[in-house]
Parts: C-alpha cells; structure tokens; sequence
C-alpha cells in the first residue's frame, strides 16, 4: 500500500512535489488500511402519529480518513528532526491517493485535521494522520 498527499492550492490546482505519507514497498509499515469513515446532513421532521421522524438525505457527505504510519530512520537524530518537523512540512490542503496493488483511489478537497507523532523509541516513529473533507474523485 501506497499513501500520497498532493498539496494543491484553494482551486485544486497542484502546487508542489506529491508527499509520500506511507509506503510498504520502501519499509513504511501501514498499520491496517486507511479508515473511512463518512458523514451526511440530513434534514429531519417529526410526523403526526408516526414511531420515527420523517428523514432526507441533504447530500454534502464529508469523508474521513485516518491511519498510522511506522517508519524506521537512519539514526536516532534523523527520528527526532522527522518528529519534529514532519507535520509543518505538510499542506493544508491536498488531493489524497490511495494504491493498493494496481487499484489507486483519488480523493480531492482533503484538509489535514490531524498529524500526531505517537511514538518516538530510538530510530522509529510512529505517526497517526487523519484527514477529512475528501470527495471520491475516482477508484
């Protein structure tokens, strides 16, 4: 599994070098996969007589995701300068892409919530990121 994070500017237009957040195939270790998790307003009117409301999807669905990310560095220093200064390096805004295999998926309008270091023991890191706002673009 593959996680990038592509920093684009309010419009969606790209506006750096993609970010690798996670790679299995370069010794990152994934723990489980990105987990979704999805929103919706709903609008809700109580009904005469009824067991339950009257209840209607608005759409403006808000998509999250979360996952944490092991790495191993080249030295003690090199964990400590990752941990530090890991999260500045990252965009406000980005367009998520998620490969797994040969399968990729695409999600624009993402917005960091959270880039939290969980973990810090010699050379390895542990960091949980979470992100919300992505719109399936494709898959």
């Amino acid at each position: 599994m593959k996680i990038v994070c592509q920093p684009v500017d309010a419009a969606g237009a790209d506006t750096g070098s993609p970010i690798t957040l996670g790679d299995d195939s370069v010794g990152d270790y994934i723990v489980g996969p990105p987990f979704r998790a999805e929103s919706r307003l709903v609008d809700q009117a109580p009904l005469y007589g009824a067991a339950t409301p009257y209840t209607n999807d608005q759409g403006n669905r808000r998509n999250s995701y979360s996952w944490t990310v092991e790495r191993e560095h080249a030295t003690k220093a090199a964990a400590t300068a990752f941990n530090l200064g890991h999260a500045n390096s990252l965009p406000g805004n980005c367009r998520l892409t998620i490969t797994e295999g040969a399968a990729d998926w695409r999600h624009a309008g993402c917005t960091f919530t959270a880039v939290e270091c969980v973990l810090q023991t010699g050379i390895a890191t542990t960091f949980r990121y979470s992100i919300t706002g992505g719109t399936l673009a494709s898959a």
